[in-house]
C-alpha cells in the first residue's frame, strides 16, 4: 500500500514576509507519528510544503493531510 502524508504550508509561510524561525523551532510530529503506526511494508511519502513544493503526479492508495 502507498500512503502519502502531506503537511501543507501555513498561509503565513507562503507569504514573502514570513519568519522561518517561527515554524522551525517546533516541527509538527503528527504525520511522523502516524507513519510509525502504519504496517511494515507500507510505502510512505511524507511531504512538507514548508520544505519543498508538493508533487501531485503520483497515485497513492491513501492521502492524509494534516490540518
Amino acid at each position: 500500500m502507498r500512503v502519502k502524508l502531506i503537511l501543507p504550508a501555513l498561509t503565513e509561510a507562503t507569504s514573502p514576509h514570513w519568519r522561518p524561525i517561527k515554524y522551525s523551532l517546533f516541527p509538527p510530529l503528527g504525520l511522523a507519528t502516524l507513519a510509525g503506526y502504519l504496517p511494515p511494508g507500507t510505502e510512505i511519502d511524507l511531504q512538507d510544503e514548508h520544505v519543498e513544493p508538493l508533487t501531485l503526479d503520483d497515485e497513492p492508495d491513501l492521502v492524509v493531510i494534516q490540518v
